[in-house]
């Protein structure tokens, strides 16, 4: 099933996935499958594997002689705006005794990233909500007062509701903000119920503020939440709307991306997040030959129809998958 999903995931045009496992919500992960379908020649895709909980860190000198590999140590701080357990500051529009959980408690929070930063593995931390937010950037000031910068850029996953104030923290910190477009086309019918007009114009999904911060930002799925189809993601960054074209001129549209933007965010933005810059991320001399043959250009085209591009052939390490 897995070698199955994966070569599905190849003919879409991803050549590098990150598996996020999550025994929290009872979803585990073993990266010996993706070894053992790499001897017998059935992995067309590298894997990072991203675990939430401490593993052993192992060599890179080594562990790049394989397409799976250890990624980053994933911590949860609260749940989803869609099951309104996103931890917010303010409560919910549409529920006034409600405003989210927290799965953990700042010092807990604060413990876990100490105890992965010393460890030289790299914290991703999904934080929906504002509060989420907060306490995410709280905790990686922490770390930072405790230990040097050792060089792993600390992920926020998701991000989806900021302000001001969190922004100007961000700049300062060493971080990526891993963000997933398509959440907005399907989000985008109901998050004015949930969260009001007002929160939604000055922190709601707010990527390009974000970019014009500094701030990197990489293009992410939340498979099986959304389309693992990175053109999927990409029409949703560059439109802001869902795939039939709603709404017109596209939601909030002072927030889209150019279409140079949000193919970074699965390029070269994905390869720093990882700190696999100077490996992959662009076609340059010395770098791992990861790259896909499109059907047709995406920057002349119509933008509604960038969601249905198709990908003639994927590349990974010069070798056809």
């Amino acid at each position: 099933a897995i070698a199955k999903v994966l070569s599905d995931i190849s003919s879409k045009g991803l050549t590098t996935v990150h598996t996020y496992a999550a025994k929290l919500w009872k979803f585990g992960e073993d990266i010996t499958i993706y070894r053992e379908l790499e001897k017998e020649g059935r992995l067309p895709v590298r894997v990072l594997v991203c675990l939430d909980e401490l593993f052993e860190k192992e060599d890179y000198n080594e562990a790049k002689m394989s397409k799976a590999n250890y990624g980053s140590y994933k911590l949860f701080v609260d749940g989803s705006l869609g099951s309104g357990s996103a931890a917010l500051l303010e409560p919910y529009s549409d529920n006034q005794n409600n405003r989210g959980i927290l799965i953990c408690s700042q010092e807990e929070l604060n413990n876990k990233m100490i105890n992965a930063y010393e460890k030289g593995m790299q914290p991703a931390i999904h934080a929906i909500g504002d509060k989420s937010l907060e306490m995410t950037i709280s905790s990686i000031e922490n770390t930072l007062k405790l230990f040097p910068y050792n060089g792993q850029r600390f992920r926020i996953i998701h991000a989806q509701l900021i302000n001001k104030g969190l922004l100007e923290r961000m700049k300062k910190l060493p971080l990526v903000v891993d963000i997933q477009p398509s959440f907005v086309s399907s989000d985008l019918h109901w998050l004015k119920d949930r969260l009001g007009e007002n929160r939604l114009k000055q922190g709601g999904y707010v990527w390009k503020t974000m970019l014009d911060a500094g701030l990197i930002l990489t293009g992410g799925s939340d498979c099986p939440v959304e389309s693992y189809n990175p053109f999927e993601g990409i029409f949703a960054a560059v439109t802001r709307q869902d795939r039939k074209g709603y709404p017109e001129g596209g939601w909030y549209p002072k927030e889209k991306l150019s279409i140079y933007e949000a193919i970074c965010l699965y390029s070269k933005n994905a390869a720093y997040a990882t700190c696999e810059e100077n490996v992959k991320g662009t076609i340059e001399k010395g770098k791992l030959a990861d790259f896909i043959i499109i059907d047709r250009d995406p920057f002349l085209i119509k933008p509604i129809d960038i969601q249905n591009i198709k990908v003639l052939k994927t590349f990974v390490g010069g070798e056809e998958s």
